[in-house]
């Protein structure tokens, strides 16, 4: 076959929090940043990384789900947004495209994991 990149790496790149994780293992520059998993995480992220920031998904592309959050009731409102924006978005052609969504679904912190985590990153 032809020659690659080994799958471990791309996995890596393609995860926004693995990428910091082995940027800093690395010893170069990454903004500080958390994983947030569910809403319990919050007083670590905000503690670690403060406001104003920026939530991203882990898995996104596109600038689909990143926001700026300036409070902590930026951080919990839109947490649900992005969550609801990353349920519907979908690959078309090989792109990762915004679906629809209405703003008043509530997403239940139950669906939370790893396929629905964001990463709240220091602007």
């Amino acid at each position: 076959g032809l020659p690659g990149n080994p799958p471990a790496a791309v996995d890596k790149a393609r995860d926004k929090h693995a990428t910091r994780e082995a940027m800093r293992e690395a010893g170069l520059p990454s903004p500080n940043c958390c994983l947030i998993e569910s809403e319990a995480d919050f007083p670590k992220a905000m503690e670690l990384v403060g406001f104003p920031a920026v939530i991203k998904p882990i898995n996104g592309a596109a600038s689909i789900g990143v926001v700026r959050v300036n409070s902590e009731a930026d951080l919990r409102k839109q947490y649900k947004k992005v969550r609801a924006e990353m349920k519907y978005a979908v690959v078309k052609s090989g792109a990762l495209t915004q679906g629809h969504y209405s703003e008043e679904e509530e997403i239940e912190d139950k669906d939370a994991g790893p396929q629905n985590s964001v990463l709240l990153q220091m602007l």
